[in-house]
């Protein structure tokens, strides 16, 4: 019993030791000691007159005449998406979290009889969120978004996924499409479908924290940058803050 304790007590005393310790390496987000770090607060602006409705501002991380990142808005797309895009996706990534984003499918369904007309109406609403529990999950998919992280946290260089396009918000969308099938007949079906996905990906309104690695001299440098995502009308832009890299 004696040899048990003070194995155990060996062992604990191990592992207080760096090499324990090994997986908590990294930098903390805010913390600009060994980092070099260039303010901007810089909204993303127009790229050319041809887009008119793509917001873009491209970052050079590191100083060397090469632009690593883009953040952009597409106002053409629906629904309008902001997104941060690595434009080298070999030598930059962005710390990302996996998230699974639910469509459910919530049915009506009425009928009314004119002369020897039976008109069926099923009214189909897609949302994010259940409107009735017999909802059915009409789709589900698996999303890469940026993991917003707050000053004071730890980023954990050995421990995080870097897609190299994320998404940080999908504009809520609202859409209505009506069809009659049947016409000329004695039974017709009336079709009328609107489809609300209301969801948000990243905080809004927020100064938040993201990571990012590139490759620079075949290893890897770790930083952040600040940004903040926001809503201007109903459309929904970047505005970035600062970036910081390790020295």
């Amino acid at each position: 019993m004696k040899k048990t304790l003070l194995f155990a007590m060996a062992l604990a005393a191990v592992c207080v030791m760096p090499s324990c310790n090994k997986e908590r390496t990294g930098i903390t987000f805010g913390d600009y000691t060994g980092m070099i770090v260039t303010s901007y607060d810089t909204v993303s602006i127009h790229n050319t007159p041809a887009f008119p409705d793509k917001w873009l501002y491209l970052v050079d991380l590191n100083g060397d005449g090469k632009n690593n990142i883009r953040l952009y808005t597409d106002l053409s797309m629906t629904p309008a998406t902001s997104a941060i895009h690595c434009i080298d996706d070999d030598l930059t990534q962005i710390v990302c979290k996996e998230v699974e984003k639910i469509w459910y499918l919530h049915a009506d369904t009425t009928y009314r009889q004119d002369g020897d007309t039976t008109h069926v109406f099923i009214t189909r609403t897609y949302t994010c969120h259940k409107i009735d529990e017999t909802d059915k999950v009409e789709r589900r998919e698996t999303v890469s978004i940026p993991q917003a992280y707050n000053a004071g946290d730890l980023f954990v260089l050995n421990k995080n996924s870097f897609p190299e396009f994320v998404v940080l918000h999908e504009q809520t969308m609202d859409m209505e499409d009506s069809n009659t099938y049947g016409e000329n007949t004695t039974y017709q079906t009336h079709y009328h479908t609107i489809a609300k996905f209301d969801y948000d990906r990243f905080p809004l309104d927020e100064e938040k924290y993201v990571g990012f690695r590139f490759t620079d001299a075949d290893r890897f440098r770790y930083g952040w940058m600040k940004i903040k995502l926001y809503n201007n009308e109903g459309n929904y832009f970047v505005k970035l803050l600062e970036t910081a890299i390790q020295e």
